[in-house]
């Protein structure tokens, strides 16, 4: 499609009228020999920005059907996140990773001259500085049919994060625009592991499913993205154990729906003591090193053994659990001393066991996190 220069003085009017930024700043739109587009933002952005006739009217259309607030870009075919983060390193592989399914197609992005002229607009009328060269990365939605609500889609878009930050070992989370700061991740980024799992993936490949949105996600991704190591470490433990009581209340309802179906007679003591003994176990079953033991076998924790220090691998299953606990409480409570304790010391002495102890926990707690997803859907529960 030829676009002649009566609609190029229009567009660009359109644009300025629409688009005058605080400073006097506005967007350029040249057109060389060739018929060629170039836009860009004076003194905001130095790259020029080619653009054909057919994507120069898309972007006209999609600009006027826009809306921009401190949580999403909007438009016409696509909704927007930011991200906090920022860069432009070997973790290059954010650009391959993505989703689709019928509904909509979910990938990250650099910045484009559509998420610039909005961005620009929207900080700049919110008086807030910004550096155009330092854009975050953004999650992009593009919906394929409309029958979805706002909250589904940000819902999807939060698991196919959670499902990218543990492929790229990368804590990827949504912010407000323009909050981005590019935080000092946790140290586990900086461990030379890249297990097997992301090291055959292709470039190409894809999440083909995406499981339903839980909140434990973003307590996995904050976990990631501590860089203390010793609270990384309790932000995963936490998970764990919060997984373990769920699993037990569920052990609990099956005890008790089972001893109901068999009659339950109130008028008679037996009976209602074997109600009493059921709910009294359960609360027995309530100690730490039940609740992670319970929780480790259903997620075959034989499986991450290899993740450990060295040390720790080399030890039964259950003085595994055991030490998990022990430093779990050293942390927890005398975090300061825990390297001189003998019984963790001698287990956990150096930061890079330290960094290897939080990968395994990484492991484990993503594992975790899906059971008890696949477990609650197959019991017909939202916890």
């Amino acid at each position: 499609m030829e676009i002649n220069k009566q609609q190029i003085a229009e567009a660009k009017s359109w644009l300025q009228n629409n688009y005058y930024f605080a400073n006097k700043e506005t967007i350029q739109i040249d057109q060389d020999n060739d018929n060629d587009l170039f836009l860009s933002i004076s003194e905001r952005y130095e790259d020029e920005t080619q653009i054909s006739s057919d994507d120069f009217i898309e972007l006209i259309d999609e600009l006027k059907s826009s809306e921009v607030n401190s949580k999403l870009i909007k438009t016409r075919k696509r909704i927007i996140y930011s991200l906090d983060y920022y860069s432009d390193s070997i973790y290059d592989n954010i650009d391959d990773t993505d989703f689709e399914d019928d509904n909509i197609y979910i990938s990250f992005i650099k910045v484009d001259i559509l998420i610039l002229i909005l961005y620009v607009k929207y900080l700049d009328h919110s008086h807030k500085y910004f550096d155009s060269m330092q854009l975050p990365y953004f999650v992009e939605v593009y919906i394929k049919r409309n029958n979805l609500s706002n909250q589904h889609i940000e819902n999807l878009v939060k698991s196919f994060l959670f499902e990218s930050s543990n492929k790229l070992h990368l804590p990827l989370s949504i912010v407000k625009i323009g909050t981005h700061n590019n935080p000092e991740y946790g140290q586990i980024n900086n461990t030379t592991e890249w297990d097997s799992e992301f090291e055959s993936m292709e470039l190409s490949d894809r999440f083909h499913k995406l499981k339903r949105y839980n909140p434990l996600m973003q307590d996995f991704i904050k976990s990631i993205k501590t860089p203390d190591l010793n609270l990384q470490f309790l932000g995963f433990f936490k998970i764990l154990e919060h997984c373990g009581v769920i699993l037990l209340q569920q052990d609990l309802y099956v005890n008790l729906k089972n001893r109901i179906e068999l009659g339950v007679d109130i008028n008679k003591l037996e009976d209602l003591q074997e109600i009493v003994n059921i709910v009294g176990q359960a609360k027995k079953n309530r100690q730490m090193e039940y609740i992670i033991t319970s929780l480790f076998k259903q997620i075959k924790f034989t499986e991450y053994k290899n993740y450990l220090p060295e040390k720790l691998k080399k030890l039964l299953d259950n003085d595994i659990i055991k030490k998990l606990i022990s430093f779990r409480n050293a942390v927890c409570h005398d975090k300061a001393n825990y390297f001189d304790k003998e019984d963790i010391g001698s287990y956990i002495s150096k930061e890079d066991e330290f960094c290897q102890l939080n990968l395994f926990m990484k492991k484990i707690t993503y594992s975790t996190i899906n059971w008890h997803i696949n477990n609650l859907d197959k019991l017909g529960l939202k916890i």
